[in-house]
């Protein structure tokens, strides 16, 4: 009986895991992708600013904006960031309570 439980509890730690590692691995490759191609769109704003303004100063306000949105992160980085990966861990790792039908219909 006991070694039925540990190999439910290896099950799930397996199922788990694989779940957690799954997420990170396609956040990642995301992650990286996104980052390539804000560069070339990064670069293609401060082109298109440069034929009206001159260049460095296209491409230093390409970079202003890229700080305020780094700044913006850091001031909603509970709501952005540490509040969905909390949600996302702990649906992963805690199971919803079961709930009783006979006891919601008295």
């Amino acid at each position: 009986m006991l070694m039925l439980y540990l190999d439910n509890a290896r099950l799930s730690a397996a199922e788990k895991l694989t779940l957690l590692f799954s997420a990170v691995a396609l956040y990642s490759i995301a992650l990286v992708l996104a980052m390539v191609m804000l560069v070339f769109v990064s670069m293609g704003i401060a082109t298109m600013l440069a034929e009206y303004i001159a260049p460095f100063w296209s491409y230093f306000i390409v970079a202003g904006v890229f700080l305020a949105v780094i700044v913006l992160i850091f001031v909603l980085k509970t709501h952005l960031l540490i509040n969905p990966i909390a949600r996302f861990i702990s649906s992963l790792l805690v199971s919803p309570p079961k709930t009783d039908d006979t006891d919601e219909r008295e």
